[in-house]
């Protein structure tokens, strides 16, 4: 966990923005080419919420990462949901099961820094 209260401020707004960068990209219109890979999908809604659950969980306690779970999972699937009004995006049940790998996958990686932490300096 990240102490001190100004870094942790700083923390926190770098992992605002990078929710508005995840909801941008949920929403806006992506070159024919990029649609063309269809695999490459999956990947980033993965890569995007492996990223953001574990931002957020290094300046979370312990017993709030379910809580991120529940929020970044509820939000992946809020998007996928209001996608479709878009009228060039549309629901993907793949979509919400590779976001719920990526924040799951972020939770791990921040159980593994803890224990890594602790073994390390011993707290």
């Amino acid at each position: 966990m990240i102490n001190g209260s100004s870094l942790r401020n700083k923390w926190l707004l770098m992992g605002c923005i990078w929710i508005g960068l995840v909801i941008y990209l949920s929403f806006f219109n992506p070159p024919s080419e990029v649609k063309a890979i269809h695999f490459l999908d999956n990947f980033a809604h993965i890569f995007m919420y492996v990223f953001l659950t574990a931002w957020f969980g290094v300046v979370s306690e312990k017993k709030d990462m379910w809580f991120l779970f529940w929020c970044f999972f509820s939000m992946g699937l809020v998007i996928e949901v209001l996608q479709p009004l878009t009228g060039y995006r549309g629901f993907q049940f793949s979509d919400v099961i590779a976001n719920l790998i990526g924040v799951y996958a972020g939770l791990c990686f921040c159980v593994l820094i803890n224990v890594f932490n602790k073994k390390l300096f011993r707290t």
